[in-house]
């Protein structure tokens, strides 16, 4: 079988299958069914909230640029929650900046930690904060 012969067998077979058809200008135009879309898996998120929200959440006005994580969330997070890190690198972030905007300081966190590759778990009732590094990396 020559090689023409094996190309027109090719789409004889296409076409009577229903696979393909001929458009224009002798184009071969590809009718099968589109590939189902993969399902993406949920994106984790920034922050996990337990406990319940308190109703008077402190808003954060301020701005900062050019500082480290450490001042960042000592200014950030309210007086009298407990922090915690669980690697070591995160108190090493420098050149963290936020916009308070008069906007609830977990909105800002949020913010500051996609910025820079860490996640956080916020404890309303125990008033913690866990910051760890996200599965991506410090950026």
């Amino acid at each position: 079988m020559t090689m023409q012969s094996l190309r027109s067998a090719l789409l004889a077979a296409g076409l009577a299958m229903g696979f393909m058809s001929i458009g224009h200008a002798g184009m071969i135009i590809d009718n099968s069914p589109a590939p189902a879309p993969v399902a993406q898996p949920e994106p984790m998120p920034t922050i996990l909230y337990t406990g319940t929200m308190m109703s008077n959440v402190k808003r954060v006005s301020s701005s900062m640029a050019g500082q480290s994580i450490v001042k960042v969330l000592a200014k950030l997070v309210p007086n009298g929650w407990s922090g915690y890190a669980s690697d070591p690198s995160i108190k090493h972030i420098t050149s963290v900046s936020y916009v308070g905007a008069n906007r609830p300081w977990p909105i800002v966190l949020e913010e500051v930690l996609q910025a820079h590759g860490l996640v956080a778990k916020i404890d309303w009732n125990k008033r913690e904060i866990s910051i760890a590094v996200s599965k991506q990396g410090i950026k």
